[in-house]
């Protein structure tokens, strides 16, 4: 990652670097680094972070750029993306740009292409709201430029372990044009010792941000085709969870986190269906 960002052709850049804990040589790596090159911060936060969205919302007041961008330690990108990234938006006045993306190396190193622009056409642009609805199954990816006004009017809470992608989703939503440049971004799936790649307990924060999710998609009136099938999913999701906790016998986990988690979202579970109920009959009753 770190060679990946030295290596770009851009070279108006800081970068914001965590030791969270580390017990490698990795932070005397950044050290080392940060000592040559002033465009690199190492900080050390006062309480464990532990996941990718606390980082974000901790090292968001740190941000002093024009634009912000997010990436993995383990992820790494093609030498002009920075470049390409600023050029597009400086010349469409767009608040977020979006490289090619999840081009990623998964297992036996194998590479997959991912997500482009619609019909492969890099001047093409989004609304802020098409960008939103184009997310939502991830028909454009999130790791993206974008403008640090806008990321920080939005903000970034970490609530909840997958809160990032319902932010970036937010972030889309509040953007007022979203395009594409020819660039690639790679992402890294085939690490064994990954956190997404072993059961944790905590994933089953994934309800509480689906349901987020949901509750704007009907705030804003997304199309009902598209909030019953998101309802669907999450009812499923949350049966698939029940089952879970029985099976892999994680009741008393972390002090009982899963079935504490499950029971707060039953009765929202049932109010939202509710909801998705009189939506559609509304709108039936419209037409």
């Amino acid at each position: 990652m770190l060679d990946s960002i030295k290596s770009q052709t851009y070279d108006k850049f800081e970068v914001i670097l965590a030791d969270d804990g580390s017990t490698d040589s990795s932070s005397k790596i950044c050290q080392d680094i940060c000592e040559k090159d002033s465009r690199f911060h190492l900080y050390v936060p006062d309480y464990k972070l532990g996941n990718t969205v606390r980082f974000l919302e901790w090292s968001l007041d740190k941000c002093n750029g024009e634009y912000w961008f997010y990436l993995s330690q383990d992820d790494f990108f093609d030498s002009d993306l920075f470049e390409q990234c600023v050029k597009t938006s400086i010349e469409k006045n767009a608040d977020i740009v979006i490289p090619n993306g999840w081009n990623y190396f998964g297992k036996n190193n194998k590479k997959r292409i991912g997500s482009y622009p619609v019909n492969n056409d890099y001047n093409s642009i989004l609304t802020g709201y098409d960008a939103f609805i184009a997310s939502l199954p991830w028909e454009i990816h999130g790791f993206s430029l974008r403008k640090t006004e806008l990321v920080k009017k939005v903000g970034i809470k970490s609530k909840w372990w997958p809160q990032c992608e319902y932010y970036t989703r937010l972030h889309f939503l509040n953007a007022d044009k979203v395009a594409f440049c020819n660039s690639n971004f790679y992402y890294r799936q085939n690490n064994p010792d990954a956190i997404t790649h072993k059961f944790q307990y905590f994933f089953v924060d994934s309800l509480c941000v689906n349901y987020m999710l949901i509750k704007k998609c009907i705030e804003i009136g997304v199309d009902k085709s598209i909030i019953n099938r998101r309802y669907i999913g999450h009812l499923k999701q949350y049966l698939v969870w029940y089952f879970t906790m029985i099976s892999k016998r994680v009741v008393f986990t972390k002090h009982c986190y899963v079935p504490r988690i499950l029971l707060g979202q039953f009765p929202k579970l049932l109010v939202m269906g509710y909801r998705v109920i009189a939506l559609n009959i509304r709108r039936r009753n419209e037409i």
